[in-house]
């Protein structure tokens, strides 16, 4: 097989693989069709390669539906990408790549470009690179879209930065965990820089991350709650947040009964795993009870074997993630900037257009999964914990509230009376050693139907009658 066949099937693929992660329809079908005309002209050569194996019988059954004018769907395309990735992989590392810099252009580090990767800065325009040979590919990296129409023969591949960062944002997306742990770590790092005011702590499970705002509060208020948080990693974040700032007098923690009987780090399930994993442990450095496995902070997607061999794609996005995480030290957990607040929390449908017996089922199903984490074991040890937290914080003169927010009607009806009561029990021999304010607003008058975005998380209206409550408390 020649090298100058090989190096077109090699964009050729690329281009396949390319077209499928933009769900271009049209592009694959184009894409399918060229390569595999490639294909049969190399048909020889090819099928002796071990790596073209997985793609070859894939491949040829996809081009002949589109032949036929058979129906032929994203779907049908994805199947290719898999065994691309894996001959893409095999052939980059036969290439020998080298990128093409303006001068304008940031550092090799900034870039996050391979040590491997040989690297021209260019002062004189692009007439001193060399012809490209049958083995080498020659890419230009620059800020904006080039004209390079008379450097086709030199040139490979035209990228620009924003395209590489939409690559690298793309192999690895931001999802929930990524978001939290961002939005935890710029939260907590802000308390010794630019909020080294801030009087107020507020934090708790995901009913405090919905439910009270930073900036209703008295004084200079931070919002350290994030989704599915227990009693240990709130008293560590609280802890945390009291060694970044002395100025901290005051703290509100918010979760429901339950919560009160949850350890994630005991035996947990896949998502507390994750939570576990990749949103406290790389924050708080701690693990509880947890001894298991340790998910990376950032999970890849999707694979692009080209650029991944030229350019450190997760070391590029985690750069954007720390400015991520900066940005969100001065904003609300729900933003219009990264993280919209959802219309209807939890669910798929707005619950108040339906009828009761709807809800009511829904709800019962939430419920009973929270009351499910009934456990005297554990409920023990978060209350030692909560009392040694008063003490520490007593010495301090640092104030504690303990809220429970208030739920729907439908959500209510269907909670398990005895994780009130042992809680309630659980809390009397504190009450009788520490000084705090327990405020148990779940079955209050005060909030409606209207106020809550599911059954048993407040929306952003409900957030303001909420807030104000605790406001005018602390006040």
């Amino acid at each position: 097989m020649s090298a100058v066949s090989y190096k077109t099937g090699f964009f050729l693929s690329y281009q396949l693989l390319d077209a499928l992660y933009n769900a271009d329809e049209q592009n694959s079908a184009d894409s399918v069709l060229a390569l595999g005309a490639w294909y049969t002209a190399n048909q020889e050569a090819l099928d002796g390669l071990p790596e073209f194996t997985a793609l070859r019988d894939p491949l040829t059954k996809i081009r002949k539906r589109i032949k036929s004018t058979e129906t032929t769907t994203m779907r049908d395309y994805n199947t290719l990408r898999a065994p691309l990735v894996e001959l893409l992989n095999a052939w980059v590392g036969k290439m020998q790549i080298t990128i093409f810099l303006q001068p304008d252009m940031p550092t090799r580090e900034t870039l996050c470009i391979n040590k491997a990767t040989p690297t021209v800065i260019v002062r004189d325009g692009y007439a001193k690179i060399p012809d490209t040979d049958e083995n080498s590919i020659h890419i230009s990296l620059s800020l904006e879209p080039e004209t390079l129409d008379d450097l086709e023969y030199k040139i490979d591949v035209n990228l620009t930065t924003k395209e590489l960062f939409k690559r690298a944002e793309f192999c690895f997306p931001m999802d929930t965990f990524d978001y939290d742990r961002l939005y935890l770590s710029g939260k907590l790092q802000s308390l010794s820089t630019s909020r080294n005011d801030t009087s107020i702590i507020l934090a708790g499970s995901s009913y405090a991350m919905v439910g009270l705002k930073e900036s209703l509060m008295p004084r200079p208020a931070v919002n350290l709650a994030v989704n599915a948080q227990d009693p240990y990693f709130t008293f560590l974040s609280v802890k945390n947040a009291k060694k970044y700032c002395s100025k901290i007098d005051t703290i509100v923690i918010a979760g429901g009964y339950y919560f009160w009987h949850t350890d994630m780090s005991d035996n947990p399930s896949d998502y507390y795993r994750s939570v576990l994993t990749r949103t406290n442990y790389p924050v708080l450095k701690k693990l509880h009870n947890y001894d298991g496995e340790i998910l990376p902070q950032m999970l890849q997607s999707s694979f692009d074997p080209f650029l991944e061999k030229v350019f450190d794609l997760s070391r590029i996005y985690k750069k954007e993630h720390n400015r991520i995480s900066i940005r969100l030290a001065t904003l609300e957990y729900y933003n219009p900037e990264f993280n919209k607040r959802p219309a209807n929390g939890m669910l798929t449908y707005p619950f108040r257009e339906q009828i009761d017996e709807i809800n009511d089922k829904a709800a019962e199903t939430r419920a009973q999964a929270h009351n499910r984490n009934f456990n005297r074991g554990h409920l023990e040890e978060n209350i030692r914990e909560f009392s040694e937290l008063l003490t520490q914080m007593e010495k301090k003169r640092v104030k504690v509230i303990i809220l429970i927010p208030p739920a729907t009607k439908f959500y209510r009806k269907h909670s398990s009376p005895e994780l009130k009561e042992t809680l309630y029990e659980s809390l009397e021999p504190v009450k009788n050693d520490h000084d705090f304010t327990f405020l148990d607003l779940f079955d209050s008058p005060d909030f409606d139907l209207e106020d809550f975005q599911d059954y048993d998380h407040l929306n952003s209206d409900g957030a303001v009658k909420l807030t104000k409550k605790v406001a005018a408390i602390i006040s």
